[in-house]
């Protein structure tokens, strides 16, 4: 946390919410155990959610969080966190297929790309809170299946390489989503490129 951010999840414009980093932190060191295990995520649901999530706390309802870690503002605190970028994201992604009315953002194809320019703790998520994204998008019927994002930025961690997330680990022809990591200024990025498709 940083002292005092905003944290809210986007699900809804009016579910914005405020946190005391400094206490929620503090918090977390004296009471480990259980937020470690609040932060654990449910097993993947097998079954999609027609509905509107308007709140954060209606998303880790129906995901399968414990209400002990929903109703307790520390645990929610910690997990409005973790999954502030994927579920922002995606509830975006979803907001503009109902806008425009169509079946599929990217016009029913099965891939799309996303790019994230000055990309800096988003880019440093674990995992299994990205995977959330997908199922985000599976839980509201988005259908395409396989996604891409580029985090480009100067604060990236150089250790940081490219890898693949599966809605369902076991299988390999579910949903996916592919983080790219690329440590430098957007515009050198795009010098970078046009560089290398020159040689190609």
């Amino acid at each position: 946390f940083t002292k005092n951010i905003a944290q809210s999840s986007s699900l809804s414009p009016n579910d914005r919410r405020h946190y005391d980093a400094e206490k929620v932190n503090k918090w977390a060191r004296s009471n480990q155990d259980l937020a470690k295990r609040a932060l654990i995520p449910p097993p993947v649901p097998q079954s999609n959610c027609c509905s509107k999530f308007e709140t954060l706390e209606s998303y880790l309802n129906w995901r399968g969080w414990s209400n002990e870690y929903i109703q307790n503002q520390n645990t929610l605190a910690l997990l409005s966190h973790a999954l502030t970028f994927p579920l922002t994201l995606a509830n975006y992604i979803v907001s503009l297929d109902t806008a425009n009315n169509v079946e599929n953002v990217n016009g029913g194809k099965t891939n799309a790309s996303i790019c994230c320019i000055g990309a800096r703790a988003e880019s440093n998520l674990p995992d299994e809170y990205w995977k959330e994204f997908l199922i985000y998008l599976k839980a509201r019927r988005q259908c395409t299946k396989n996604w891409s994002i580029d985090f480009i930025g100067p604060d990236i961690l150089t250790q940081q390489t490219s890898r693949k997330i599966h809605l369902h680990n076991e299988e390999p022809s579910s949903p996916s989503l592919t983080l790219h990591y690329h440590k430098s200024y957007f515009h050198n990025y795009i010098i970078s490129q046009l560089e290398q498709n020159k040689k190609e």
